[in-house]
């Protein structure tokens, strides 16, 4: 049985219809889907993953840009304000970044890119919001 469908930004992901922003594919060959309400990890036949998360879930607030780097470990950050947060590959958070798993940005802001880099750093591009609009 396949439980998530993805049709027009939209999946269906257990008994709830959310805005899907962004996909990716985990190191251990899982589908990540960063949603509305937070994050979920399903295996290739669309089962969710239960050594992620609780169930497979990670409840949140509108997770709008997500990154994978190649221990596993996942960079999230909110649609448009809050700090960026790093999950383990299980779905926790990794109290080892920044302050207890999460670093503090200036919003609101629209993340256009996440770089882990080969020493541990983090490079984040994002748009700024000014009085005249986006810089």
């Amino acid at each position: 049985m396949v439980s998530i469908f993805i049709v027009g930004g939209s999946s269906f992901a257990g008994d709830r219809v959310t805005d899907v922003f962004n996909i990716a594919i985990s190191n251990d060959d899982k589908i990540l889907v960063a949603f509305s309400a937070g994050l979920a990890k399903y295996n290739a036949e669309g089962v969710r993953a239960t050594d992620f998360g609780r169930n497979g879930l990670i409840r949140n607030d509108w997770i709008g840009y997500m990154k994978t780097d190649d221990q596993g470990r996942i960079y999230t950050f909110h649609k448009y304000w809050g700090p960026l947060v790093r999950y383990t590959a299980t779905g926790k958070i990794d109290e080892s970044f920044g302050n207890q798993g999460k670093v503090p940005t200036r919003g609101p802001h629209k993340v256009s890119a996440v770089v882990p880099t080969f020493d541990g750093k983090v490079l984040v591009g994002e748009d700024i919001e000014t009085d005249n609009g986006y810089t």
